[in-house]
């Protein structure tokens, strides 16, 4: 019965790609193995589609017009002041 339930419940992964043949590419692999795949071109895009997807996992470019990869991941993550300024 678990097998039955986990192959309902497809896993979910927001790619963030705006290269467009390396995005297809990963989109089209990541598919054939089970996963349901978001893309998003750059980071904007990543942060509108967070407002209502909650993926497993985010794969990320960190080159990325308009926000880089960078900028994206630490708004996702807050940074404990204890840490900063190291």
């Amino acid at each position: 019965m678990a097998d039955t339930i986990e192959q309902a419940v497809k896993k979910q992964i927001l790619l963030v790609e705006d290269e467009q043949f390396l995005s297809a590419l990963l989109k089209n692999r990541l598919e054939k193995e089970g996963f349901e795949v978001i893309l998003a071109r750059d980071g904007e895009e990543a942060v509108n589609i967070l407002k209502t997807a909650k993926p497993t996992l985010v794969l990320l470019d960190l080159i990325l017009p308009k926000m880089s990869g960078l900028t994206f991941w630490k708004g996702l993550i807050p940074i404990p002041s204890s840490t900063r300024g190291r």
